[in-house]
C-alpha cells in the first residue's frame, strides 16, 4: 500500500503555499492532541478497573494506580493546555460549559501544582501531596513523613468523563480542519508546484510508519481507529 506523507508535502512547499502548509500542520496537530486525549481517557478507565483488583499486593496496586492516574492527568493537560515547540495548542475550553470548565481547570491545576511539578495539589478538603519534618522526643530522632494520594475513584471518573468530552470537541475541530485541507487540495489540483510536492511525497506505508505497524494497518479494516503495537514480544 502506498501513501502520501503530508509532512513531506509541507516540507517541499515554499511560503507561496503557506496556507496549505499551515492546514497540514494544524490537521496533524489536532490528530496528535486527540490521540493524547484518548490515552488520558483509557488510562483513567484502566485505573478504575485496576483499583478494584484484590489479588495483587497492595503496594503493587498503589504504585500502578499512581502511575495510571498521574499519566492520565499529564496526557489530558498536554493535549488541551500545554504550549510546545513541536505542536500547536488549540483552545477547546471556550466550548465547554461551566461544569466542564471546572473539571478542566482542576485537571490542569493538578498537573501544574502536584503531578508534573512539585506542589500540594489541592483536591477538595485535602491535598495530593504533603510533607512533614517532625521530631520524636520519645526516641530522640527526627521523623520525616510524605503523603501521596495514590488513587481516587472520584478523581479517576472525573478525568475519564472530562477526557471523553474533550475528545468530542477535539474530534470536531479535527474534522473541520481536515475538510478545509481537502478543499484546498482540490483547489490546487492543477498547481504544478503542489503536484510536484505531492507526487514526490509518495511512499510505501511500511516506509512511512514501519513494517510492523504497516502490517497491522493493512490486515485490519480501513475504517475507524485501532491501537497499534510496535516492538511487541508477543
Amino acid at each position: 500500500m502506498n501513501v502520501i506523507d503530508f509532512a513531506r508535502v509541507a516540507d517541499r512547499l515554499s511560503d507561496s503555499h503557506k496556507a496549505i502548509r499551515q492546514l497540514i500542520h494544524d490537521t496533524s496537530a489536532l490528530h496528535s492532541a486527540h490521540t493524547d486525549l484518548k490515552v488520558a481517557h483509557d488510562l483513567a478507565a484502566r485505573f478504575i478497573e485496576f483499583d478494584q483488583i484484590e489479588s495483587l499486593p497492595r503496594a503493587v496496586v498503589e504504585d500502578c494506580s499512581l502511575a495510571l492516574l498521574c499519566s492520565a492527568i499529564i496526557f489530558y493537560a498536554r493535549a488541551t493546555k500545554s504550549h510546545s515547540n513541536h505542536r500547536k495548542t488549540f483552545d477547546i475550553r471556550s466550548q465547554m460549559d461551566d461544569m466542564e470548565k471546572d473539571r478542566h481547570d482542576l485537571i490542569v491545576r493538578l498537573r501544574d501544582d502536584a503531578i508534573a511539578h512539585y506542589g500540594p495539589g489541592e483536591l477538595g478538603s485535602t491535598t495530593v501531596r504533603k510533607d512533614w519534618l517532625l521530631f520524636c522526643p520519645e526516641h530522640l530522632k527526627p521523623l520525616s513523613v510524605s503523603k501521596n494520594i495514590v488513587g481516587s475513584q472520584s478523581l479517576a471518573h472525573l478525568v475519564r468523563q472530562q477526557s471523553q468530552r474533550a475528545l468530542i470537541l477535539m474530534q470536531r475541530l479535527y474534522e473541520r480542519k481536515q475538510s478545509q485541507l481537502f478543499d484546498q487540495i482540490n483547489e490546487l489540483a492543477e498547481d504544478e508546484t503542489f503536484l510536484a510536492a505531492w507526487n514526490a511525497s509518495e511512499m510505501s506505508l511500511a516506509e512511512a510508519v514501519g513494517e510492523e505497524m504497516a502490517s497491522q494497518i493493512e490486515s485490519g479494516p480501513f475504517v475507524g481507529t485501532a491501537r497499534l503495537h510496535e516492538g511487541s514480544s508477543r
